[in-house]
């Protein structure tokens, strides 16, 4: 198997481990590099920082 095909089935199973459990979530480590990654959840974290409960709202999570 590939680096490109093993990436592709990790990816795919935790798209769907994401999407079958409750709350639903997608790891953020496809979009950003582990630094970022890092920056990012702390920011997510942050009560000025509306997105993160708003998008609870829209998946009912809240």
């Amino acid at each position: 198997m590939t680096k490109q095909e093993t990436f592709q089935l990790e990816f795919e199973n935790h798209v769907k481990e994401g999407l079958s459990t409750f709350p639903k979530f997608l790891s953020s480590k496809y979009i950003y590099d582990d630094r970022g990654d890092e920056l990012f959840q702390q920011i997510m974290a942050l009560p000025e920082y509306y997105l993160t409960e708003a998008e609870f709202n829209i998946v009912g999570v809240y």
